[in-house]
């Protein structure tokens, strides 16, 4: 009798090596192309008739993504010489095949935010099927390469000098539109302790220039009362340099942009995600990241929200609390021996150096609740009264120390697993749909990681689809 193992009924593998047809009338079963035919059809009747099928010509740039088509050229040249390719795209026997220039008319169009609002519109209908579980998300970015030329230097810092021309927004607090950027005041200062006049003048001469600067080199908790809307136009999506750490500890360099993305760890699904420059520091894009998926999606509940150490920063600890989740975030060490009378983790320590034991947490105080460690019981203090059985600890008290549950803990190891979920994602993103590199500029760009992001989400939905009507015809 052979003993049968079974852990998916259908995977996305599979969905992969079926045949062009079966594969494709699954996928785009559930896409409704409506909100991206309002933007390309024609207002009015008026005028030269419309010759272009242009659902047709989506259809063919999300199978030319799936199908890890390059580029624009090698797409119409297979739609030209093939024509079960054709067929496959929706294209009639009557319509005409489109040009490059037409294709590249139609990246421009799409740049308006509507490949994000098909993938919202999927999110949802994924959502009402149950395949989605907001209760744990987690947030990442990864780097896509630009194939053009890295710049010289001279010309890296003119457009970083005409990217850092954004407009300021106005509000209570901010300055008016017209301020203009200052000089930064602290390279004029001279060595030595000033004096307190000297010191209250330079105070204000910082204010002053902090002031005048754009909204995304000030601090990031002034991010934090703008609207998502607001933000979204500052952000900078030009090709730039940067670099990073890698797995193996060595530092990689790269010219281009940056993906960020904020997943349901359960369901793998892109939930919320945006597009940058690689200069932008990924703990900056957290807050209107997190403000997106806010909007997108109000009567969502979370209760953990899962990052690295790249986002070990105040101002996003509050943002995922404004979420009503509690943020389980890697702790970045910037001092070399942990505060007196906690441990690394920050659990107390008592008087002989043995830490005490995470034991819960507590809803309505917002505590935690440490008790006594094994090696306590045989303590002389603790006969004299000396050794405190229980310490509690309030988490609002110190957001990035202080994490429910406790760091450290069986529980938030077992919690912080599920972060792999973007990793995972982003693989699958780079190896099956091109997300690695991009061929075009600015927003064209974003395009083409708007259309790697949304060819996944289909794949993704039309394999749990399969995977549940494969268990309710075995059941």
């Amino acid at each position: 009798m052979y003993t049968i193992r079974q852990e998916e009924l259908f995977s996305l593998q599979e969905l992969m090596e079926m045949a062009p047809e079966n594969k494709y009338s699954i996928v785009f079963k559930t896409l409704d192309l409506l909100p991206a035919l309002r933007v390309l059809n024609k207002r009015t009747h008026r005028g030269r008739p419309e010759e272009l099928n242009y659902a047709a010509m989506v259809y063919a740039m999300l199978i030319g993504t799936i199908e890890r088509i390059p580029t624009t050229k090698d797409l119409l040249k297979r739609l030209r010489t093939n024509e079960e390719f054709r067929r496959t795209c929706r294209f009639r026997g009557s319509d005409a095949i489109p040009s490059e220039a037409s294709f590249s008319r139609l990246y421009t169009k799409l740049a308006d935010s509507v490949c994000w609002e098909l993938q919202r519109q999927v999110i949802s209908l994924a959502a009402a099927a149950g395949f989605v579980s907001p209760s744990f998300i987690s947030f990442d970015s990864t780097h896509v390469e630009a194939e053009e030329r890295q710049p010289r230097k001279e010309q890296e810092v003119e457009s970083k000098a005409e990217s850092n021309e954004q407009p300021v927004l106005e509000m209570e607090h901010s300055p008016s539109t017209s301020a203009k950027r200052l000089e930064d005041p602290r390279k004029k200062y001279k060595r030595g302790a000033p004096t307190k006049a000297e010191a209250e003048r330079r105070r204000l001469e910082r204010e002053a220039w902090e002031a005048s600067l754009p909204l995304f080199e000030r601090k990031l908790e002034d991010m934090l009362p703008y609207t998502f809307e607001q933000l979204k136009p500052l952000i900078p999506i030009h090709p730039s340099t940067s670099s990073k750490k890698g797995s193996n500890g060595k530092l990689m360099w790269w010219h281009g942009y940056k993906l960020h993305i904020l997943a349901d760890s359960k369901g793998h699904y892109i939930l919320s995600a945006l597009f940058s420059s690689a200069h932008v520091n990924d703990g900056r894009l957290a807050i209107p990241l997190l403000k997106k998926f806010q909007t997108d999606f109000p009567d969502w509940k979370v209760k953990h929200a899962l990052a690295d150490a790249g986002y070990d920063v105040m101002a996003v600890y509050k943002q995922v609390r404004s979420l009503g989740a509690w943020p389980l975030i890697d702790y970045n060490e910037r001092a070399k021996k942990p505060p007196e009378g906690l441990n690394e983790n920050f659990h107390p320590v008592c008087q002989e150096g043995h830490s005490y034991v995470y034991d819960s947490f507590d809803a309505k105080n917002k505590s935690l609740k440490f008790t006594r460690p094994q090696e306590c019981k045989a303590c002389p203090l603790e006969k004299s009264g000396r050794c405190q059985r229980v310490y509690k600890i309030k988490v609002e008290k110190d957001l990035r120390r202080f994490t429910v549950p406790a760091r450290g803990s069986k529980s938030y190891k077992k919690i912080y697993k599920k972060r792999t979920t973007v990793e995972r994602i982003f693989a699958y993103l780079k190896g099956y749909y091109g997300l690695g590199a991009s061929r075009k500029r600015g927003k064209r760009a974003e395009v083409d990681a708007a259309l790697s992001v949304l060819s996944y989400t289909l794949c993704q939905y039309a394999v749990d689809c399969m995977r549940q009507k494969q268990q309710k015809q075995a059941a």
